[in-house]
C-alpha cells in the first residue's frame, strides 16, 4: 500500500490541517530578511511556552460546530463516489478499511451526507503595527478568508469547501503584564463547511447485462432472445 501523505483524515481533523495549510503560506516584510520578508508561523491555539514564540505568528482554534440546517436535505441514498474528509474516490476508502468491493461489479451509495459549518477563530499576533496591518490586508484578500466566494481545499478528500468571514476585530494587548511589550492582535470569526455521513456505505452490484427470451402462450417455445450489455463507464 502507497504512503499515505495525508496528516489527518476525518471530520473536523482534515478541516483543522487544511486550514492550517492554507494560513502557513503567509509572509510579511522584513528588511533584515534573506529575500527581504518573515514567514508567518501557524499554531494550534496560543503557543503556550515563551519559547516558542516567534512572531509574527497566527493562532487556530475551533469554537463551535454547528449542524447546518439550511443544507440539509431528506434521508435518501445517494451515489458515494468519495468519503467526505477521509478520501477522494470509494475505492481508496474501501481499501482502507478492508472492505470486500470490486469497483468494475459494484457502485456504492450511502445515506445524505449530514451537513455542518466549523466555526474557527483565527488570530494574529504581531509585535509591530507594520506587520498587523500586513497579515490584515493578506487575511481579508480573496485568496484567504474573505467575507464572500471564500474556498478551502481539504487533501483529505480532494475537495474545495466554502470559507467565509463572519466578523473580525481588534484585540491587542500586553504581554506579560509589561505596558511596553505591546502585542498587536486581530481575531477572525470564520466558518468552512462539511460533511459527516451518518452510517456506513451500502454496496450494490451493478447490473452488467440484460437478457430476453420472446416465448410462445400457451406452450414454453422460444420465439426470439436478446442480449444488452451494460455501457462502458
Amino acid at each position: 500500500m502507497a504512503t499515505d501523505t495525508v496528516i489527518d483524515r476525518g471530520f473536523i481533523l482534515a478541516e483543522e490541517e487544511a486550514l492550517k495549510a492554507k494560513l502557513s503560506n503567509i509572509y510579511v516584510s522584513d528588511p533584515k530578511g534573506a529575500d527581504g520578508r518573515r514567514r508567518v508561523h501557524t499554531y494550534w491555539s496560543y503557543p503556550i511556552a515563551e519559547r516558542n514564540r516567534q512572531y509574527p505568528f497566527i493562532t487556530i482554534d475551533l469554537i463551535d460546530v454547528e449542524f447546518a440546517a439550511d443544507r440539509a436535505h431528506s434521508a435518501q441514498l445517494i451515489p458515494s463516489d468519495y468519503w467526505p474528509s477521509e478520501f477522494a474516490t470509494f475505492a481508496e476508502y474501501s481499501d482502507a478499511y478492508g472492505l470486500n468491493y470490486d469497483d468494475a461489479r459494484q457502485f456504492p451509495e450511502a445515506i445524505n451526507w449530514h451537513p455542518y459549518n466549523l466555526h474557527f477563530q483565527i488570530a494574529s499576533h504581531a509585535r509591530t503595527g507594520r506587520h498587523d496591518l500586513e497579515i490584515t490586508r493578506i487575511l481579508l484578500g480573496t485568496s484567504f478568508t474573505p467575507h464572500r466566494w471564500g474556498w478551502l481545499h481539504v487533501p483529505a478528500d480532494e475537495s474545495d469547501r466554502w470559507l467565509d468571514l463572519v466578523d473580525w476585530g481588534t484585540a491587542n494587548y500586553n504581554e506579560g503584564g509589561d505596558s511596553t511589550n505591546r502585542i498587536f492582535r486581530k481575531i477572525f470569526h470564520v466558518v468552512v463547511s462539511a460533511h459527516l455521513p451518518p452510517d456506513n456505505p451500502i454496496a450494490f452490484w451493478k447490473v452488467l447485462k440484460l437478457v430476453g427470451v420472446v416465448k410462445t402462450i400457451p406452450g414454453e417455445e422460444e420465439m426470439g432472445r436478446w442480449e444488452h450489455n451494460a455501457p462502458t463507464p
